[in-house]
């Protein structure tokens, strides 16, 4: 074969192959599952909701008293609830459980749990807050509202931040809407 055309067929075959790893269907379906694996992790990152929300008919409650739960696992939702009561105007203070606060117009009480899970892309184990319940209770123990946080079946807002969990659920206690 003259030069020339082994020249020719040499570069054909060379652009073929680099046009191969571009055309080919494995980098599209690589960039598709990427793009599935970065929308999975933003919904496990968004929003959460409050569900099962039951508030009583109640003047409006600026101070709030949060009644410490020992048993709870996770660390920071003393925290969380705070920021977010801080957020609408209300004022929060701390009591152990087991005592009453006497100058406390509401007082709230928490549960929250915890699950251990691999993150994606991670290969250690975190937690991450699936369930939590809050209970807000008016003078002589009356309930006033309640509502409570889960995971969804799709795993939506999992590892979102125990604040982001918590804000839906204050919200649901003030206005009584789950949204």
């Amino acid at each position: 074969m003259p030069q020339p055309t082994r020249n020719i067929i040499s570069a054909v075959f060379t652009a073929s192959l680099s046009a191969c790893s571009i055309v080919t269907p494995v980098p599209t379906w690589e960039l598709a599952k990427t793009l599935g694996a970065a929308s999975t992790a933003a919904l496990q990152m968004g929003p959460t909701s409050a569900t099962d929300t039951v508030v009583h008919p109640h003047l409006p409650v600026q101070r709030w008293c949060i009644e410490i739960n020992r048993e709870t696992q996770v660390q920071d939702i003393v925290p969380a609830l705070q920021q977010e009561l801080q957020a609408h105007g209300i004022e929060s203070r701390l009591y152990e459980a087991g005592q009453s606060p006497l100058d406390c117009p509401a007082q709230l009480s928490y549960a929250a749990w915890l699950r251990w899970e691999q993150p994606m892309w991670s290969s250690q184990f975190q937690p991450y807050v699936y369930a939590a319940t809050l209970t807000l209770r008016g003078p002589g123990g009356a309930v006033l509202g309640s509502t409570r946080y889960e995971v969804d079946g799709m795993g939506l807002g999992k590892w979102a931040a125990t604040r982001k969990k918590m804000a839906p659920l204050v919200r649901a206690l003030l206005t009584g809407y789950d949204g």
